[in-house]
């Protein structure tokens, strides 16, 4: 370990950057001096070569005291067995923690609950995935284990305040890089179509980050429009058309075509792209969600893509093929940029 002196100028900057190029020693208390804020990094030398300003310091820090980590707070109350089948990945909604509970660890499971709340004081609720995805809204029962009973909270993205009711909604955080990674293609003046906006994490996003005229938006679930609406109003959004119903019935309705159009329903998705060919114009993309095998990417799922493109009548290029998730072990989430010829 070794101290540097950072000019109280400069602390945010060098404290940044230390923290992504891993060199920030945690174990240390960060301390202030008239002039200096006092830091404990891995090699001073790495950071004084950026920051010429930084000095090397003889003051010790006060080393902090060490937390147990949930995964061991766990640990050190099940079976070696117990603890192979032990998942400490977890997905967060605003101040809710959602986690997967093998059935071998029900009788478990609020003590491993409790185990995450005092660890995370960040956490108000912790809730268990009680079955898989089900019926067209693909909703998810969640099993209460310990804090508030809630499934109502407020989540923070790229600049944007997303209500989301996980009992009532599928809302996915681990999608907030895929989300970046469509905004950022979104061009000034385009309008946009969503077929399934869920509560509008897609929509909101690109509406704060980007230039976009119109985006129309569209899920069967009323939950989902009452909370788009909420968070529209939320996000003091004006370019949001929010609107519940079967995309089936409604594009066609809407007699026009758009720039772009998202269709974030990573299960059927496919069967709608009749519909959304026919909303579409030379030059319009298309991002289709699919979960395939990651042997079918490139095989089953583009072929179904040229399938429905020869019915609809209509040309369409591959522009790129992302993964943004794993379903299961080698069947992931696939996003196809597709552009309309």
């Amino acid at each position: 370990m070794a101290v540097i002196a950072v000019p109280k100028r400069l602390a945010q900057e060098v404290r940044g950057f230390c923290i992504r190029e891993g060199l920030l020693d945690r174990g240390y208390r960060v301390r202030s001096t008239q002039d200096a804020v006092l830091l404990a990094v891995t090699d001073a030398a790495s950071v004084r070569r950026r920051f010429p300003e930084v000095k090397a310091s003889r003051i010790r820090l006060e080393r902090l005291p060490r937390r147990t980590s949930f995964k061991e707070r766990v640990a050190a109350t099940l079976s070696p067995a117990e603890r192979r089948v032990l998942k400490t990945a977890y997905d967060v909604v605003g101040d809710i923690a959602i986690l997967e509970v093998p059935d071998r660890l029900v009788p478990r499971e609020r003590g491993i609950a409790e185990a995450l709340l005092a660890e995370q004081r960040t956490i108000a609720t912790v809730l268990r995935k009680g079955g898989a995805h089900e019926g067209p809204c693909r909703v998810q029962r969640m099993v209460h284990l310990a804090g508030e009973r809630k499934t109502l909270a407020l989540h923070r993205e790229h600049g944007v305040r997303i209500w989301a009711d996980v009992a009532e909604v599928y809302f996915s955080p681990r999608l907030s890089t895929e989300r970046k990674r469509i905004y950022t293609q979104v061009k000034p003046g385009e309008r946009i179509l969503n077929m399934f906006c869920g509560v509008g994490p897609y929509d909101c996003v690109i509406a704060k980050n980007t230039a976009a005229a119109e985006i129309v938006s569209n899920d069967i679930n009323p939950a989902a429009i009452r909370l788009l609406m909420k968070n529209i109003a939320e996000n003091r959004i004006t370019n949001i058309t929010p609107h519940c119903g079967d995309a089936r019935d409604y594009v066609p309705r809407l007699g026009r075509t758009f720039d772009r159009i998202i269709m974030p329903l990573p299960k059927d998705a496919e069967d709608f792209l009749g519909v959304a060919f026919a909303a579409s114009r030379k030059g319009t993309v298309i991002h289709l969600y699919m979960f395939l095998p990651e042997d079918e990417i490139m095989t089953a799922g583009a072929a179904r893509i040229r399938e429905e493109a020869e019915r609809a009548g209509v040309s369409c290029s591959m522009r790129r093929v992302a993964r943004c998730g794993q379903q299961s072990p080698r069947t992931y989430r696939v996003c196809y940029d597709l552009v309309v010829g």
